[in-house]
Parts: C-alpha cells; structure tokens; sequence
C-alpha cells in the first residue's frame, strides 16, 4: 500500500465534462502531490489519469474501488501491479463536501463507496452491545411518543 499525508487537496472542473482533484502539500507544488482527472468529453473506457513524483502511479489507470471518509481518500488502482493507495488530507466541510461531489461525479457509484462517521462507531461496537443500544433508543422514543401524545392533547 502507498500511503500519503497532504495539507492541501482542492478540486476543480469545466464545463462538466473535466475533473481534476490535487492532493498536495501546497498549490503547484512539483515535490509532492498526487493529481487525479477524469475526462467525459470523449468514451475513453473509464479510466482516469494519475500523475505523481512517483513513477508507478503515473498513466492512464481504473479504479477498482474506492472509499471516502472524512479525511482519507482510499483507492485501488488498476495498474501494474494493481496498487492500493490512502491519502490523508485536510478539508474544511466546504471543501470536502466539493470533494466528495467531484468523487461521485467521476467514480462510478458501485465503485464509489463514502463512509460516515455512523459506520466507523459502528465497526467498533460489538453487535451485543449494538443491539442493546438499539433496544434503549427504540425505548426511550417510544417514551416519548406516549409523553408526547398527552401534551399536544
């Protein structure tokens, strides 16, 4: 797995038919970034182009799938060999959610997979302990419901 960590990730478009992402430590910076984009204009298969100072992960690649939480991209390229790669980054809720809505707009949605906060407390929490919680919370609305039935009376 290629890992990376970058301050800065902005997005950008044209015309709707040209995506670009950039992942960097700063706006043009040539020592470190990775740069993704899309193109819709013409059918070019579904492949997206990668450029980075890293030669592996430069070129025209798929992605086979492709995960977004709240500060990590993940992604698995199709390229020789077929390469996992995570980036961090940082994003105000603005950017991220630009981010989040080129990602949709390139990837396809059975690739495009976005994780909310909801599924990482998930993950953690056994399924007892899950289901417990869940029989509390089910009480404690139909707790209200009743209470609330009277006060509106």
């Amino acid at each position: 797995m290629t890992e990376f960590s970058f301050p800065c990730v902005s997005v950008s478009s044209s015309g709707g038919e040209y995506f670009q992402i950039y992942f960097g430590d700063e706006e043009d910076n040539d020592e470190a970034y990775l740069l993704i984009q899309r193109q819709f204009e013409d059918y070019d298969g579904g492949y997206f182009y990668f450029e980075s100072p890293q030669e592996c992960l430069c070129g025209h690649f798929k992605i086979r799938w492709a995960e977004l939480s709240r500060d990590v991209l993940r992604l698995e390229i199709l390229c020789r060999p077929v390469e996992t790669v995570q980036i961090r980054f940082h994003a105000d809720d603005a950017h991220y959610k630009q981010l989040k809505r080129i990602l949709s707009i390139m990837i396809q949605a059975d690739v495009f997979n976005v994780v909310c906060l909801l599924s990482f407390v998930s993950r953690s929490i056994s399924s007892a302990n899950l289901s417990i919680a869940v029989r509390k919370a089910r009480t404690r609305a139909s707790a209200w419901t009743a209470k609330s039935k009277y006060r509106l009376d």
